[in-house]
């Protein structure tokens, strides 16, 4: 493993990459997450080696080694995350995961939705996969996210007018369920993919939560399987108790 940390401007920033044997000569590019460090001071790179037999030879002259930046393109991507040669980018342009959708669009056809995303929808617009389900009135909202749980999700919306919750995960499947301030409300489609949940005017609280399937009827069945096993265990011991105050009651009434 070849480690470097580049240190400007009082901060640090690290990345690795994994070596073996078979690596060729060359240029070595390592990933740093560093697109924060100031761009106009210079600075200092240090390079070492750990759980890695053999020797290797380094470029270099004396006891620095030839290195050079990569400077980061505009091109709507950070590198926020760099370790062992992976790299995790984070999309600058990215809509939020939760948001709301101010106006609806329904496009029946699967193939014509997805076609509609790739060419780009608008940011508030969500669309529909059926129709009959309500129109988003083009009227915006504060969405305040409360909660977000693997399995769990709470969100205050302050709604102009009626509209959407989109919820960027693939949820609509069994299981998955929404109310609105308690009352319960459908789980649609959204933007093909993922879940949109219709939202009146007004202030409310929106609720995702994830019951596993069957598991009503599992308690259920637990329950009464227990039951029935304790009265197996009551009914014979009842009678066995009965028949001893019986045995009693007749030796009491011997002359």
């Amino acid at each position: 493993m070849v480690h470097v940390a580049v240190t400007s401007g009082g901060v640090e920033r690290r990345g690795s990459a994994l070596i073996d044997s078979g690596f060729a000569a060359g240029n070595l590019f390592i990933a740093v997450a560093g697109e924060d460090l100031p761009a106009d001071r210079r600075a200092m790179v240090r390079v070492w080696l750990t759980d890695t037999d053999g020797s290797r030879v380094f470029r270099g002259e004396g006891k620095r080694i030839d290195c050079a930046a990569v400077r980061p393109a505009d091109d709507g991507l950070r590198l926020v995350h760099a370790d062992a040669g992976a790299a995790v980018y984070q999309r600058l342009s990215a809509l939020p995961r939760i948001r709301w959708a101010s106006t609806s669009r329904v496009v029946d056809d699967g193939q014509a939705r997805v076609a509609a995303l790739d060419r780009g929808v608008p940011t508030g617009t969500v669309l529909l996969e059926a129709a009959g389900l309500p129109t988003a009135q083009g009227r915006p909202a504060e969405v305040r996210v409360l909660e977000d749980a693997p399995e769990h999700i709470r969100v205050a919306v302050e709604a102009k007018g009626r509209g959407y919750l989109v919820v960027a995960d693939s949820i609509v499947r069994p299981g998955w369920r929404a109310t609105v301030d308690g009352k319960a409300v459908p789980v649609v489609h959204g933007n093909h993919a993922f879940a949109a949940i219709p939202v009146p005017e007004g202030e409310h609280v929106v609720a995702l939560e994830y019951v596993a399937p069957g598991l009503a009827l599992g308690v259920a069945v637990t329950v009464g399987s227990l039951l029935l096993s304790a009265a197996a265990v009551l009914v014979p011991t009842s009678a066995r108790r009965r028949r001893r105050r019986t045995a009693q009651t007749d030796r009491h009434e011997l002359p």
